[in-house]
């Protein structure tokens, strides 16, 4: 929300308060929205004192609605902020987990090879051995 309202003030776009009031405001508020109440003062003419005072009170309902804006979207944003955080930790966790997962495991596949290595180079002198024999052997025979 105070993207928006950023928006609106650098690109100095009207702002159609009324309509956001409506969609975004509790309807039993104690002014309508975008509206003052009537009083006998407003229906006097020149009065420059109380015209001030109509506008200091518009300027502060008005002050006073726009906080309540930003504070409702200032938490429902924090709150969305703390759950994405606390998302990303929890996936995070779960990264970790299977990393360790994943370098037993490399270290378990790395152990069986080399002890299929070391099998393999018995083997083949065991091969070798019995080449040997068998080469003896057919030259004694001879």
């Amino acid at each position: 929300m105070e993207e928006v309202l950023k928006q609106y003030v650098m690109d100095a776009k009207p702002f159609d308060l009324v309509a956001y009031e409506n969609t975004h405001l509790n309807k039993d508020s104690v002014l309508p929205p975008g509206k003052m109440l009537d009083t006998v003062n407003n229906k006097r003419a020149g009065n420059a004192m109380f015209t001030k005072y109509q506008t200091t009170m518009k300027l502060a309902i008005f002050v006073m609605k726009l906080e309540k804006l930003l504070r409702e979207n200032s938490s429902k944003g924090a709150a969305a902020a703390n759950n994405k955080t606390r998302d990303n930790e929890e996936e995070s966790l779960e990264l970790r987990t299977n990393l360790d997962n994943m370098k037993t495991e490399k270290e378990k596949d790395e152990e069986q090879i080399r002890t299929l290595e070391n099998d393999l180079k018995i083997e083949r002198e065991r091969i070798k051995s019995q080449r040997v024999d068998r080469s003896l052997f057919y030259v004694q025979i001879k």
